[in-house]
């Protein structure tokens, strides 16, 4: 996994925003608290990809993992995003007012650090099972979030690899417009959860929406040359755009992700809101990428107006992406493998097992509905009402089957109760007969 050293420099608009003071209290280090205030000039020292760096400014915003930190240098504003994990030591001017580093005494960490843990991580470390070959497991993810694909097969797919030990490779294969982007936190739980015990990588043909954001969950972004990935945008079930302090909460959650990944914050609210902007220059001898939240960057990626999908190019350039493959041997190169070898089709399998059973089942379903509601052939009443009956316990009974996708599928609980109480009055109807 490729750990970018990833800087960013905001507009004086946000210079500004940054000496509004709000309380601020985090841990970091070996059981360190620091107390203060954003707003508030600071000095901090953290280590970032093997450099010690020593840092004035102000401190502009605590997040769960990383804060970041204000540098005004040659008259330009320059963002250091600092995870909490690499931050070594921080102070302020005399220790006045507040902010003064002392050892944490907490029983735990915060909400918010428990909701998605520090830093960038490796994945973990393979381990030799028997004569088994070192190869992968793939699990297509297509067509419709929320509808095809789900966070069910990522866990089957987890529990399966388990059996071959820890560190094992698990390829999601990624071809989605998006879809229903309130059933993300599952998936990202689940990535997250998989992510400790295996090295989960993103192999992208199209990642739109919340497939962007499941691809985001993954140690490694891999690109086809024609892939796609971002418009984060949310769009509620009535296919109405989610009103901003829910947009401006789904940012904070992607940024959560992407710093655990190594990836810059700054991609997530470019992807998300077309009120941004991005840009950044790559300084071709060393590789570092610096992102700006403005126009200032050699290189624009989003203006006003638009919201950002990275080509791969535009990944791989800016710093998200980990490399481009458009076949198995190529991605099997990047992933330091010899050859590419799949350990099986599991994930192939239990991925088209669940697309042909969601194909049958909504067919299933219309053709249900329709006799419940008395479209059926019967000799007398009393054998439509028993047909009727019969097609609302197969209703509830595929709605037992469906899980967690059931709500997608015109079978949610409000549908089910509703089913129920048509099933109890269809059964007074014959008893009055």
């Amino acid at each position: 996994m490729r750990m970018n050293l990833w800087t960013a420099t905001i507009s004086s608009l946000f210079v500004t925003l940054a000496a509004i003071a709000a309380p601020a209290s985090f841990d970091y280090g070996d059981g360190r608290h620091w107390t203060g205030e954003t707003g508030q000039s600071i000095t901090v020292t953290y280590t970032s990809g093997g450099r010690t760096i020593t840092v004035d400014g102000v401190l502009e915003d605590v997040k769960g993992t990383y804060i970041a930190v204000v540098e005004e240098t040659s008259g330009r504003s320059r963002t250091h995003f600092i995870y909490l994990t690499e931050l070594q030591s921080i102070s302020t001017e005399g220790d006045e007012g507040g902010g003064e580093a002392q050892p944490n005494t907490s029983s735990g960490a915060s909400a918010d650090l428990k909701a998605v843990e520090q830093g960038p991580e490796a994945p973990p470390a393979a381990q030799e099972v028997g004569d088994l070959p070192r190869g992968v497991f793939v699990l297509p993810l297509t067509d419709m979030v929320g509808h095809q694909f789900r966070e069910v097969e990522i866990r089957q797919i987890g529990e399966h690899a388990d059996k071959f030990g820890p560190g094992q490779i698990i390829v999601l294969d990624i071809d989605s417009g998006g879809g229903m982007v309130y059933v993300w936190d599952r998936i990202r739980d689940e990535i997250m959860e998989l992510r400790k015990r295996h090295r989960v990588v993103a192999w992208i043909r199209s990642a739109i929406s919340a497939a962007a954001s499941t691809a985001m969950c993954c140690h490694e972004i891999y690109f086809r040359s024609t892939g796609g990935l971002g418009s984060c945008t949310m769009w509620s079930g009535n296919m109405q755009a989610e009103p901003p302090g829910q947009q401006e909460r789904w940012i904070w959650e992607l940024e959560q992700v992407l710093t655990r990944g190594g990836r810059s914050p700054l991609f997530a609210g470019a992807m998300t809101r077309p009120n941004r902007h991005l840009s950044y220059d790559r300084d071709e001898e060393t590789g570092e990428v610096t992102l700006y939240s403005d126009g200032s960057g050699a290189t624009p990626l989003v203006d006003f107006g638009d919201t950002l999908t990275l080509t791969a190019d535009q990944a791989i350039d800016s710093g998200f992406g980990d490399g481009i493959a458009d076949t198995e041997a190529e991605l099997a190169t990047l992933l330091d493998l010899p050859e590419w070898v799949e350990v099986d089709d599991y994930g192939r399998k239990i991925a088209a097992r669940w697309h042909e059973t969601f194909e049958r089942s909504s067919q299933e379903i219309n053709e249900l509905y329709g006799e419940l509601g008395g479209n059926v052939q019967a000799r007398d009443a009393r054998q439509r009402i028993g047909l009727q009956i019969r097609a609302g316990k197969k209703l509830m009974e595929l709605a037992r089957k469906l899980g967690s996708s059931a709500m997608f599928m015109r079978l949610g609980e409000d549908q089910v109760e509703v089913i129920r109480r048509q099933i109890e009055e269809l059964k007074h109807q014959l008893q009055q007969m």
